[in-house]
């Protein structure tokens, strides 16, 4: 009884003093906790239209690009006029000064990754920050190469299918003549036994 009496005693004591640490450590945020979750992280993020639009007339320039993968990464290619912020050091001091006065976008390695730091500098009292869907890989092969209407309003679940082949699947259930097929027919082998 008395050492079940002791370490409730030691729990309690534990968390007041965890909650006066607590309250001795300033909060930076100037955005609380509840109004980030009601933040719609998903109007955070720029079309492929937009951005292609507003790359290709020069209103990019208002922005200021950050790409948050790592240096190796930003130095083997990345958007140009974008500024090299990894993910890890964003937050740091060295990172936020880095960031001006502009409306910020946002691109990195993983679509997650993007979102997360939009919403990170969101909380931090950025009021128009962006990101760009998908990855760099995405971003340079359907807009920055080669703009694909496909891909206008592009996310992570849309790459999971071949709207081409479907749609020529379609075309081919309706009548209309087949398209010619690029590449080596598939081979199918039939295997029997098993375990």
């Amino acid at each position: 009884m008395n050492s079940l009496r002791s370490t409730s005693l030691v729990i309690f004591a534990l968390i007041i003093l965890g909650a006066i640490i607590r309250s001795l450590i300033p909060a930076n945020y100037d955005v609380t906790a509840e109004e980030t979750v009601s933040h719609d992280a998903k109007k955070a993020a720029m079309s492929y239209l937009a951005f292609y639009k507003k790359y290709n007339s020069k209103q990019i320039n208002q922005y200021q690009i950050i790409d948050i993968r790592d240096k190796y990464a930003f130095d083997k290619d990345h958007i140009p006029g974008a500024v090299n912020i990894p993910y890890a050091e964003l937050l740091k001091k060295s990172g936020l000064t880095q960031i001006n006065k502009k409306p910020v976008l946002v691109y990195g390695q993983q679509e997650a990754t993007s979102a997360a730091a939009t919403l990170m500098l969101f909380q931090l009292g950025f009021e128009n920050v962006n990101y760009l869907p998908g990855n760099f890989q995405t971003i340079k092969q359907f807009v920055l190469e080669e703009f694909d209407p496909v891909h206008s309003f592009y996310s992570a679940e849309k790459k999971q299918y071949n709207y081409q082949n479907y749609i020529r699947t379609n075309q081919q259930a309706a009548g209309q003549a087949p398209q010619k097929q690029t590449g080596a027919p598939e081979e199918t082998i039939n295997v029997s036994g098993g375990c």
